[in-house]
């Protein structure tokens, strides 16, 4: 009634529109009240089912959650005070964590210490290229000698006046991870960044219109302050790039040129890292199995191990030290790669490998092989020429084996990797592949290296573990078999699934071939159990059968009496 009383009184006055207003708002009221009320009578209606259903479930469970508080409270009960507290401590501990995870995502320390870190790094370099630019304005030689002569003597220093530091600090776990471990972590994100940037990559082609036609220009920024621009700061490679897979041109340009330069740099200096590694470790491990010298190796060993500490430190620094030596054992390594890479001239071993080549050919025009494995087999043919001495040592005493585990374990790496260096600074199609195949044996090589050690006290108690050890780096060192590619798959996954790197997707702990191993050995012990115990319940079974006969027998017997 107010309503109407009120449009009559808006028409009297003139007003219409309002009345017109109020009447379509009374509307739209009346209309939501009606739908919030059939949405509250369907929600019951759905919820209901779900509500009973919750109240059984809970008076089924209430008894057992009764009971499983009683028993808690009843262990806490006899537990000292000592372990009441130790338990609220760690459980303030686990709380404190929690929320100290959360306040750091929050504030978002660890992206601003990495950018800090990374910027003071910058900041340290740029000084030291400074410093080093005013000493070579003076003397280029005093520039090139000052850094290392400088670290000689901090060195000396230390081992003076911090002896018992620097022992302790070699003789520990601070060699395997300057040398080995800080190098692989490097050489994969060298790897996932030249897989990111990819091998086939081209520079940005742009079009223009030059009297009326169409053409194609290439950016070409060859000046240097165009490529420091582009990010390219390495004083050891050479501005180039490979164009499409193919031959290298001096072509910058599009949004990947500084990343490709980037990748460059970073797998030369990979590489040239892990030759110089393979070189020294040989030649050291090498002289320590000689009769002669191992007894020195043996009596300083004390000194070894700071000399280790302290060179594979310098190998790190921003001295050089690594293109220093690499100049010295690259050409060494090369005399390798020249002569075990299809360049030997040995007329009875490459007629043996023709005559083993021709009877492949064959064999694939009969039918018997297809043309993917006739090309790996003379893929592997041509290979296995590089480990004909570690063939060899297979049929000597363990002791000799080591030797030839040295050779196809550090000797022929170094040599192909050198030679891929080689390669890519000549312009030579496939280089980067080559590469990028030695930098993946050489981080199967940590991981494996270090698997062998921790179980060399059970292997030298296994007949021919040195010859299976051979064996097993013959085939790493062969890229024609795979099995340095499949290995190294493996270890990147197991990576990723614990942790250990991040991936390009979520990859689950339990997928892991570790866990899937740990559950397999696990379901193999529960079967074996159980198998274990279904024979005992049927030899029970058994004797209680044999017992009953026992027992009727002797029944009859005594009525037969």
């Amino acid at each position: 009634m107010s309503s109407i009383a009120f449009v009559q009184l808006s028409s009297a006055l003139g007003l219409e529109e309002s009345s017109v207003y109020y009447s379509a708002l009374l509307s739209t009221l009346s209309t939501g009240r009606t739908f919030l009320l059939s949405l509250f009578h369907l929600l019951s209606l759905l919820s209901s089912p779900f509500l009973n259903l919750s109240l059984i479930i809970f008076k089924h469970l209430k008894p057992h959650i009764i009971l499983t508080l009683s028993n808690i409270l009843e262990y806490e009960r006899e537990l000292s005070n000592e372990l009441k507290a130790i338990q609220l401590l760690l459980l303030l501990f686990l709380l404190t964590c929690y929320m100290l995870k959360r306040y750091i995502q929050r504030k978002r320390y660890i992206p601003r210490l990495t950018s800090y870190l990374s910027s003071f790094q910058t900041r340290l370099k740029t000084h030291y290229k400074n410093f080093i630019k005013k000493v070579h304005n003076i003397n280029s030689t005093l520039a090139f000698i000052l850094p290392h002569i400088t670290y000689i003597l901090i060195c000396l220093t230390s081992w003076k006046y911090l002896k018992p530091q620097v022992t302790w600090l070699s003789s520990g776990w601070m060699v395997p991870l300057i040398s080995v471990v800080y190098p692989v972590f490097g050489t994969v994100s060298v790897l996932r960044g030249r897989l990111r940037v990819g091998l086939n990559w081209k520079p940005e082609i742009k079009e223009e219109v030059v009297g009326g036609s169409k053409t194609k220009k290439i950016n070409e920024p060859s000046t240097p302050e165009n490529l420091k621009n582009l990010g390219f700061t390495s004083p050891m490679t050479s501005p180039i790039l490979r164009v499409g897979g193919g031959k290298r041109t001096k072509s910058f340009g599009g949004p990947n040129a500084a990343l490709r330069l980037e990748s460059d740099s970073d797998v030369i200096a990979a590489i040239q890292y892990w030759t110089v590694y393979g070189v020294v470790t040989s030649v050291y491990t090498g002289l320590s199995y000689l009769p002669v010298l191992a007894k020195y190796v043996v009596h300083y060993q004390g000194l070894s191990s700071p000399i280790k500490f302290f060179f594979f430190a310098w190998l790190h620094l921003p001295f050089e030290g690594t293109e220093v030596i690499y100049r010295y054992a690259c050409p060494l390594a090369l005399r390798f790669a020249d002569g075990s890479n299809g360049e030997i001239k040995n007329d009875s071993v490459m007629s043996f490998i023709n005559k083993l080549t021709s009877l492949i050919g064959l064999m694939h025009m009969v039918g018997l092989c297809g043309p993917k494995t006739r090309d790996r087999v003379n893929i592997v043919l041509r290979e296995s020429l590089s480990v004909v001495p570690s063939v060899v040592c297979l049929g000597m005493p363990g002791y000799f084996t080591r030797f030839g585990v040295v050779w196809s374990s550090l000797l022929v790496p170094s040599a192909n990797s050198a030679r891929g260096n080689r390669n890519f600074e000549n312009d030579v199609v496939g280089a980067e592949e080559i590469q990028t195949r030695w930098l993946k044996y050489w981080c199967v090589y940590a991981t494996t290296s270090g698997v062998l050690h921790y179980l060399e006290p059970v292997l030298s108690w296994v007949p021919f573990s040195t010859h299976a050890i051979l064996v097993l780096f013959m085939a790493m060192s062969l890229p024609g078999l795979g099995v340095c590619e499949f290995l190294f798959q493996i270890i990147v996954n197991e990576a990723v699934g614990w942790g250990i790197i991040s991936g390009e997707g979520f990859k689950d702990v339990g997928e892991t071939m570790v866990v899937r191993g740990i559950r397999a050995v696990s379901r193999a012990e529960k079967m074996r159990g159980e198998k274990k115990k279904k024979m005992e319940e049927e030899g029970e079974d058994k004797k209680g059968g044999e017992k009953k006969e026992e027992e009727e027998e002797t029944i009859e017997t005594k009525k037969n009496k």
